[in-house]
């Protein structure tokens, strides 16, 4: 599957509730699903949305958020000034290998 369509698409579906909802509803923070959810968790620069197939969303997103903050402080010049260009940013592969463990 290419990671870059299907990071759009929960970048559109999310805006799209958003925009949807009472402004004062916040950030969403899940989608559940049978047999799981995708959680997302926003950073400074950033955002994570990640498949949460065991069930304890509480644990998962503060694991998450934990890894997107340090993916964060290691990238912090890059991501205040994004290009686009994920080949600029450190980290990447170790961190959807840390989120699916």
């Amino acid at each position: 599957m290419d990671s870059d369509i299907l990071g759009g698409m929960l970048a559109a579906v999310r805006m799209f509730i958003e925009d949807s909802m009472n402004p004062s509803a916040g950030a969403l923070q899940e989608i559940r699903f049978s047999g799981g959810s995708i959680v997302f968790v926003t950073g400074q620069n950033a955002a994570l949305a990640a498949l949460n197939a065991r069930g304890n969303r509480a644990r998962f997103a503060n694991r998450a958020m934990g890894l997107l903050r340090e993916f964060e402080n290691l990238n912090g010049d890059a991501l205040s000034n994004f290009d686009g260009l994920a080949g600029r940013l450190d980290g990447v592969d170790a961190l959807f290998t840390r989120i699916a463990s």
